[in-house]
């Protein structure tokens, strides 16, 4: 596919962002925004009115009172009645009362209900004066008024209340009146409380409503900022609830993939209402995670972590450097894959991916994760860790996981002929159900052909020479590889969909009696793990002679007609109660290396009537999450593998393992003699057949340089 040209992705770029203009998210916010500003508005107008005083009607009581004093004051002179005059002088003196209130000819004033005094702070009235002119005389009660300074200069009445020394400007008021009635009013100091030919002037002092109205004043602040704040933090609560917490999950889930890429992604909260977009931003994130899970598998998770933890740069380098790790390696691979491949055209991805269901989920399940897909052949690994994690379990294990390749002088300088004794080495396979139990015993002898034998074996580097056999728990781990493609052979002989494929037309012009039959391959070792490839791709994966020669087993098992081919490596990581369902085949050297290398299998029997799997997937992973070790008892309480194993009898087993012992030790008559007869015990078996036909090449003599071993020349 060619790359996407600048103008190409500012086209999409242009159309995506036509596509909408806005967000839900945006809008989400805007609108519950726009409803709380629109509440906080209204209250504030509501409150507003009620805070600031206005509907107290502030002030205007004390200006109906002066109104009404210069009404009394220019009737009062206009009658020329002293006894209005008089009637004044009480009225005004009696002003300094806390309810104002005024009595005798005046009843019928609006008095009582403008100067309410009750719901609104004390006003007092500290001075009264009139302008009367001189011509006014003034009767005595007029100057002797009672809690009063009555002073009478230049026309002007006055009655003094109290001293107007220490008050703030804002606490005295001044009400002027003029003869027209026009009344203005301000605080000491103000221009405003300047009027036209005043005739009545009254000061009020306001201390108390200054106060009330300070109060008030402050408690209008704390409210609208009660409501800012409110406001504030509602728009903080939608912000969170609808981006910052949705980001919080999506930094969540990069932190929890940097730190561990395998794990599973915990369930977040699922609230599709609120979150919109970034819903689905945290669901692309996890999935793309998740693609990089399966993409990149186990052989990636250095890359990943790596990756997303650096900040120091934007740019993306996936090419980072391998490093060494140590784990059990599967190859697998289907036969006849090329035909198949011819005829089903098309289908062939649908063919393949039925089998990578059933191979996959069965591997997975018993601890090993898939690394490669070739289309006919997948590379599965089960990861111990690289040496600083070796280096931890052998410290808390108290073991020595590293083990220097000790070799004998001998040995190194001169080639020796391996031996087979009957005590000691590897146990005889299994003996199947219903058949007499014998004791165990074997064929090899602690001084069989081993990686030392060889001058070349001896030149091989001390780190090669792992000894991952005192690693605790990795003889559970290699049983539950051995186990996994076991059961993957299990789900291959009773899925129907792989049993599909059988009466599948296109396939039986192939072979009338087509049948999907797959080879495995198992072995131990250390293999640079990392990417390979370029910035236009990158596969993460391994690279070693140990993966070379996990492939090159699953060949040979071709070669030798069985299903699974395992190293001595390998088997020597199993259990007992494993080991003893395995028999050695041959001692052999693979291409591209010289060291003796003997290989086991497992006898299995495709058939395709097994019966099918009845249990849950979730009663399978419990059975695999429980398993402690290919014990006895598991073997036989596993009625599916005992149904799959080989029945070969105990008799085969004794001929054929004798066979093998002569042959590897240069007794080639006798192991013709042997093998012959446990090809009559049971027919058909190949791996007898392939020793008999290499000796065969040699008249069943060994030749003068037998080693005990022969070269394998496929790959």
């Amino acid at each position: 596919m060619g790359a996407i040209s600048d103008s190409m992705l500012e086209a999409l770029l242009l159309r995506t962002a036509g596509a909408s203009s806005t967000t839900k998210v945006g809008d989400r916010l805007l609108e519950r925004t726009s409803k709380t500003t629109i509440v906080g508005v209204f209250l504030l107008l509501l409150l507003i009115p009620v805070l600031d005083g206005s509907l107290l009607q502030v002030n205007q009581v004390e200006v109906v009172a002066t109104r009404t004093l210069q009404v009394l004051q220019r009737d009062a002179i206009d009658a020329q009645n002293p006894y209005d005059l008089e009637h004044l002088c009480r009225y005004a003196a009696a002003g300094h009362e806390s309810t104002l209130s005024f009595s005798g000819d005046v009843r019928d004033l609006p008095y009582s209900s403008v100067l309410d005094w009750v719901s609104r702070p004390r006003t007092e009235v500290s001075q009264v004066r009139f302008r009367l002119g001189d011509a006014v005389v003034l009767p005595d009660p007029c100057l002797t008024a009672a809690d009063a300074e009555v002073t009478s200069e230049g026309g002007i009445l006055a009655f003094r209340f109290r001293s107007e020394s220490g008050l703030r400007a804002r606490e005295l008021l001044r009400i002027l009146c003029d003869d027209q009635l026009k009344c203005v009013s301000g605080y000491a100091g103000d221009a405003g409380g300047d009027a036209q030919s005043p005739t009545t002037e009254v000061h009020f002092v306001q201390r108390e409503h200054v106060r009330t109205e300070a109060l008030v004043g402050i408690g209008f602040t704390c409210f609208v900022m009660a409501l800012l704040i409110g406001a504030t933090l509602e728009f903080a609560r939608l912000s969170d609830r609808l981006v910052l917490a949705p980001l919080r999950r999506l930094v969540g889930i990069v932190n929890n993939v940097a730190a561990d890429p395998l794990a599973e992604p915990a369930d977040g909260d699922d609230d599709a209402e609120d979150e919109y977009e970034l819903r689905r931003i945290r669901i692309a994130v996890g999935k793309i995670t998740g693609l990089l899970r399966v993409g990149l598998g186990v052989a990636g998770t250095d890359i990943i972590s790596k990756i997303l933890l650096d900040e120091s740069s934007e740019a993306l380098n996936p090419l980072l450097p391998g490093k060494r790790v140590y784990g059990i390696f599967g190859f697998t691979d289907i036969h006849a894959f090329d035909e198949v491949t011819g005829v089903l055209e098309a289908d062939i991805m649908n063919f393949v991916n039925s089998i990578a269901l059933v191979i996959h989920a069965n591997c997975c399940r018993w601890r090993g994760q898939c690394n490669k897909n070739l289309g006919n052949s997948f590379l599965f690994v089960w990861r111990v860790g690289d040496a600083s994690e070796l280096e931890n379990l052998r410290a808390s294990t108290d073991l020595q996981a590293f083990r220097p390749a000790t070799f004998s002088p001998s040995a190194s300088k001169t080639r020796t002929r391996s031996s087979f004794s009957s005590t000691g080495g590897s146990p005889r396979p299994f003996a199947p159900r219903g058949s007499m139990s014998m004791p165990v015993s074997s064929f090899f002898a602690d001084g069989g052909v081993s990686p030392a034998a060889t001058p070349k074996a001896a030149e091989t580097s001390a780190e090669d020479a792992v000894d991952l056999s005192r690693v605790s728990g990795l003889d559970v781990l290699a049983d539950a590889a051995l186990i996994g493609f076991l059961k993957s052979i299990i789900g291959l002989c009773s899925s129907d969909a792989i049993a599909a494929w059988g009466s599948d037309e296109r396939l039986c012009r192939v072979d009338k009696a087509f049948k999907v039959r797959m080879g495995f391959g198992l072995h131990v070792g250390w293999a640079i793990e990392g990417a390979v490839g370029s910035l236009h791709k990158i596969d993460a994966t391994y690279l070693s002679p140990h993966v070379n020669l996990t492939a090159r087993l699953e060949t040979a098992s071709k070669q030798y007609g069985t299903s699974i081919l395992f190293s001595e490596d390998f088997y020597k990581l199993l259990t007992s109660g494993t080991r003893s369902r395995a028999r050695c085949l041959d001692c052999v050297t693979v291409k591209g290396s010289a060291v003796p290398m003997r290989i086991y299998t497992v006898d299995v029997a495709w058939r395709s009537d097994f019966p099918p799997e009845l249990r849950s997937a979730q009663e399978l992973n419990l059975e695999a999450s429980a398993f402690k070790g290919g014990k006895q008892s598991f073997w036989e309480k596993s009625l599916d593998l005992d149904t799959l194993l080989s029945g070969r009898s105990l008799s085969f087993y004794d001929a054929f393992n004798e066979g093998i012992k002569q042959y590897v030790n240069g007794n080639w008559e006798r192991a013709k003699t042997f093998l012959e007869q446990s090809l009559g015990l049971h027919k058909g078996d190949r791996p007898s057949e392939v020793i008999l036909d290499f000796m065969r090449t040699s008249d069943f003599r060994a030749p003068a340089d037998w080693e005990g071993c022969r070269a394998l020349t496929s790959k």
